[in-house]
């Protein structure tokens, strides 16, 4: 058993539940846990992403939704975006003289790649609406703020429970959202934030890193600085959508 399993096994079963929101007939009971515990109700119910980005690209939209944006408007985008796609593979198909291949719901299922480059489009876009700077003092001192507003997992407290087999299977989940070279940031996570934090800052960089920004996220990440790693993710972010 890793230490990063073991040691998110004991977040994850102290964090208080964010809904109770079940899908039995698709996910497992690990799965359902996973969902109550990590991602909002919003993000659930409103996107669809493919099955292999599934797990990562809720909780990256459920922490820059949550405690980046402070706003849920993002997932509406994303499904409308859906649709459209939708659409747009019908119409294609259909001057192919070929059938589209069949989805639930008439909606196309999302990559994890166009979920970030759209998280970054809606900042940048709001940035023009309300006439602000992008990534602005108010701002990170509101991300700081709600980041804070998390509830915190004392590990040296006698009343934090020692971890369980069946919390050790959802930490394994939450290990899987990191690439090998992250995970170890992991065992240091006392909040569902930080686990946001990291997921955001490695999908940011991964498809917009660069030379500028990236070292020193990584180091930030090292000093156990999530709310500085997420604010540099950011700027990078929007950097590479603008």
């Amino acid at each position: 058993m890793s230490l990063e399993r073991k040691h998110l096994g004991i977040l994850i079963k102290n964090l208080p539940p964010l809904h109770d929101l079940e899908y039995r007939a698709v996910f497992s009971l690990h799965e359902n846990t996973f969902f109550q515990k990590l991602v909002a109700k919003d993000v659930i119910e409103k996107v669809r992403i493919k099955p292999v980005d599934y797990f990562k690209a809720l909780v990256f939209l459920d922490f820059f939704s949550g405690v980046i944006a402070a706003d849920y408007s993002p997932c509406q985008t994303l499904e409308d975006l859906s649709k459209l796609m939708r659409i747009e593979e019908k119409k294609q198909a259909k001057e192919e003289g070929r059938e589209p291949p069949e989805e639930e719901d008439s909606i196309s299922y999302l990559g994890l790649k166009t979920v970030v480059t759209e998280a970054g489009l809606w900042m940048n876009e709001r940035a023009i609406k309300l006439n602000t700077e992008l990534v602005n003092k108010k701002l990170i001192a509101d991300i700081k703020k709600r980041y804070d507003q998390e509830p915190v997992i004392d590990f040296t407290s006698p009343s934090t429970r020692a971890s369980e087999p069946f919390y050790e299977g959802i930490g394994e989940l939450v290990v899987n959202l990191a690439s090998e070279p992250m995970r170890k940031y992991l065992v240091n996570t006392s909040r569902r934030a930080d686990i946001g934090a990291i997921v955001f800052s490695e999908y940011v960089m991964q498809f917009f890193g660069d030379k500028k920004y990236s070292p020193q996220i990584m180091a930030l990440l090292n000093a156990k600085d999530y709310i500085g790693a997420t604010t540099l993710s950011l700027k990078q972010l929007v950097k590479g959508t603008l």
